[in-house]
């Protein structure tokens, strides 16, 4: 009998925690979908020398850009000369970063063009935490952080068709035809 009471507290006790598990699960789900207007914090990551760098939104010239690359994505790979014209003609204006995602430090180094993206600054992830404040699900990923650390603007894909219009118009230049195969 005593048993039974024991077992039925316990049973009460774990539906209890399971419940409050899933709720928490469900908030934390919503949390890490970022927005337009969501507050970032800003990051410490490397650059491709394994240089500590911190990104911080509050002493940039202006806003600052996030474009999160793989070097497996494909269109991360075609977005490249969209990149190269970001940084010659956006700079001035902008802080952009270019982040690999890979945790192959190689793999970074071998798919961004660094000597060819003048203006921006080619980084990468070593933790998981700034793609789960990012909500980063898919490369690439563009994000336009303010000085206040609020997102104003969030592309995801290559820039072709509609996405490349959106684009065009948001920043007011023209970028290149891209290699769609």
């Amino acid at each position: 009998m005593v048993l039974l009471g024991i077992s039925s507290i316990l049973n009460v006790f774990l539906g209890v925690s399971i419940s409050a598990l899933r709720e928490s699960n469900a908030l934390l789900r919503q949390s890490r979908r970022l927005v337009v207007g969501s507050k970032v914090s800003g990051m410490d990551i490397q650059d491709l020398s394994g240089v500590p760098v911190t990104i911080d939104y509050e002493v940039s010239q202006g806003q600052t850009i996030l474009y999160f690359y793989s070097g497996n994505c494909h269109w991360c790979n075609v977005n490249w000369p969209a990149m190269r014209t970001f940084g010659e003609k956006l700079s001035s204006g902008y802080k952009i970063y270019a982040i690999c995602i890979d945790l192959e430090l190689e793999k970074c180094r071998e798919t961004a063009p660094v000597d060819e993206l003048s203006g921006i600054s080619v980084l990468r992830t070593v933790s998981p935490e700034p793609l789960i404040q990012f909500d980063i699900s898919a490369t690439p990923t563009m994000i336009v952080v303010s000085k206040d650390q609020k997102v104003d603007k969030i592309w995801k894909g290559v820039f072709a068709g509609e996405r490349k219009s959106e684009v065009q118009e948001y920043f007011k230049i023209e970028l290149p035809n891209l290699q769609i195969d």
